[in-house]
């Protein structure tokens, strides 16, 4: 009995294995396995061609278009607008009356002037009225002086006595005193109303004046190209209110700061591409640079305006003022040089170099380059015509 006991716990396990399914190997879905890496294939890097050929540099400017010849005008002095004559786009010849400032208070100014002056006048004329007549007394007295002195000196002859010659020394010196009166006379009428006259006369003359500045006048000849008063608006002076401008002759005004002015000269070509003609490129010309870096007019040092001129008008006549057009000027040209596109040249820490093919391996060459635009660079030395650049 004890034997057949130790021997269950076999029989059972041979029990329990006798009753496990019998099963295939386990097959792998390929739908859950990584799909495998290829082999990365050689990129073929690009080659560029070292050319012999024309490269101009450029600077690409946008401005936009002005009238030639434009006409600012501007009131001479502060006030309040009464008339306005004109209105924008409106022909304009030159002496034409723009616009008139209210004249109330100035003409009121100039009526108390005027009485003023009437009064000092008529001052003056009184006081000079007397003096007249007592310079008359004193031109008579120094003629009846001179008449006796005369006979006194006939009567005495070659050999006057002491009593004729004192009564010649006598009428001579009441003769001098005589002419220092009439000298003081006509020297010393009345300074203070002479002065009182001449200042009021002075103040006369400023209000007329400025009545005649309050009439603003055209200066030039062509369209009313903006009118920026309206009656009853305070203006100061020389605030530029009407501008005045030949629509028929344009060009095109570029700000640029004064630090990007050394690249340009006057007479430089450049070309555009105005805004309803896009295929063509319209050739045009640097006609004027400001001070101290051509002909034109000092600006201010921030900001200063380039005139760039259509080389054909007739192209002007398309556009408009104000439309914004960009242009390329041509900063230099070389003729028979060697050059490769941008994307074949190499920098690095300021240097610049090209990588040749040299047999099975590859060289890096030092190159100077010289002139550049957006698809050329000149190759000054390091290269030759006809060698093979390779790309980065």
């Amino acid at each position: 009995m004890t034997l057949k006991l130790s021997y269950l716990p076999l029989v059972l396990l041979l029990a329990s294995c006798a009753l496990q399914p019998i099963t295939e190997p386990r097959r792998p879905n390929a739908s859950n396995e990584p799909t495998p890496v290829p082999t990365a294939a050689a990129v073929e890097k690009p080659t560029y061609t070292v050319e012999l050929g024309t490269v101009d540099e450029q600077l690409l400017i946008s401005g936009r278009v002005a009238p030639i010849e434009q006409t600012d005008l501007t009131f001479g002095l502060d006030g309040l607008v009464a008339e306005v004559f004109i209105e924008q786009n409106d022909k304009v010849e030159i002496g034409d009356p723009i616009a008139r400032l209210d004249t109330t208070l100035i003409e009121q100014e100039l009526q108390s002037a005027e009485a003023n002056l009437f009064v000092a006048e008529a001052e003056l004329a009184a006081v000079q009225e007397g003096n007249r007549v007592e310079l008359r007394q004193t031109e008579i007295n120094r003629d009846q002086i001179q008449l006796q002195l005369d006979y006194q000196i006939a009567q005495a002859g070659d050999s006057p006595t002491a009593e004729q010659a004192l009564a010649i020394n006598l009428l001579t010196l009441d003769l001098e005193r005589a002419e220092l009166d009439l000298d003081e006379l006509n020297i010393n009428l009345d300074p203070v109303l002479e002065a009182r006259v001449a200042q009021t006369q002075l103040i006369v003359d400023d209000l007329n004046n400025k009545i005649d500045r309050t009439m603003l006048v055209s200066t030039g000849a062509g369209r009313a190209l903006s009118v920026n008063i309206d009656g009853g608006d305070g203006v100061t002076a020389g605030e530029v209110v009407v501008v005045i401008a030949d629509l028929t002759q344009l060009e095109v005004s570029v700000p640029m700061p004064s630090c990007d002015m050394r690249d340009l000269a006057e007479g430089m070509p450049a070309k555009a591409i105005v805004p309803n003609r896009p295929d063509i490129d319209v050739p045009m010309t640097v006609r004027q640079l400001p001070y101290p870096f051509g002909s034109g007019q000092q600006s201010d040092e921030e900001n200063c305006n380039v005139r760039v001129a259509f080389n054909n008008p007739n192209v002007s006549s398309e556009l408009d003022p104000g439309d914004r057009i960009s242009m390329i000027a041509q900063l230099a040209v070389k003729e028979d040089v060697l050059w490769l596109p941008p994307a074949a040249i190499r920098e690095f820490n300021g240097r610049s170099f090209v990588v040749v093919q040299d047999g099975s391996v590859q060289k890096r060459l030092d190159v100077s380059i010289g002139l550049r635009n957006q698809d050329q660079i000149e190759i000054e030395t390091g290269l030759e015509e006809g060698q093979v650049v390779i790309g980065p």
